[in-house]
């Protein structure tokens, strides 16, 4: 598209979920600068295989409602760089992100695990942001380059940079599973 608008695409159910027809195409494209995309399901976005996105800017809501459902996982694909405005998974079943590039994150909140991959970048909060970013029961952090994030998780199960630093901040307990490269790690309870 080529509306640089905070509502350039919209794509919303009212009591279903937002999925992939089954290929590996590009299914959402935005790529103009100020393009922002937003999804609302109530019932997975992606669940089963991921949307695949060229996106710049995005939002997500799953809203399962009160039933706490375990199903309707949210998984994205994205070719390059994104910035995640806010993403909410209400089901307790996995948020999967892929991007080719960086990922920044204004927030993610999630009560189950957080899955991140930054291909070839690094995943970050953006710097005029105040506080935690990323809220979730436990999370899975991948990158090729630098991990620069403030979390409020209570399990970190995986965190790799392949070729930067680690700097994590959290606030709260936190279980440390495994941590690859020279990190530097800051866990602040409270």
């Amino acid at each position: 598209t080529t509306n640089a608008t905070g509502d350039a695409i919209r794509v919303q159910t009212n009591g279903g979920a937002i999925l992939d027809n089954g290929d590996a195409a590009t299914d959402i494209a935005a790529t103009v600068a100020g393009a922002v995309v937003t999804l609302n399901a109530t019932a997975g976005v992606g669940d089963g295989n991921a949307i695949e996105t060229d996106v710049r800017e995005l939002f997500v809501i799953n809203d399962v409602g009160s039933s706490a459902s375990t199903v309707g996982a949210v998984r994205i694909q994205e070719t390059d760089d994104l910035l995640v405005h806010s993403l909410r998974q209400d089901a307790s079943a996995p948020v999967v992100l892929v991007a080719g590039g960086s990922i920044d994150l204004r927030e993610i909140r999630a009560p189950g695990l957080v899955d991140l991959t930054a291909s070839s970048g690094s995943i970050s909060n953006p710097d005029d942001l105040a506080g935690a970013a990323l809220f979730a029961g436990s999370t899975r952090l991948n990158a090729a380059q630098a991990i620069n994030l403030d979390t409020q998780v209570g399990e970190l199960t995986f965190v790799r940079a392949a070729a930067g630093g680690i700097l994590l901040s959290n606030t709260g307990a936190v279980s440390v599973g495994t941590i690859e490269q020279r990190t530097a790690v800051n866990s602040t309870a409270g």
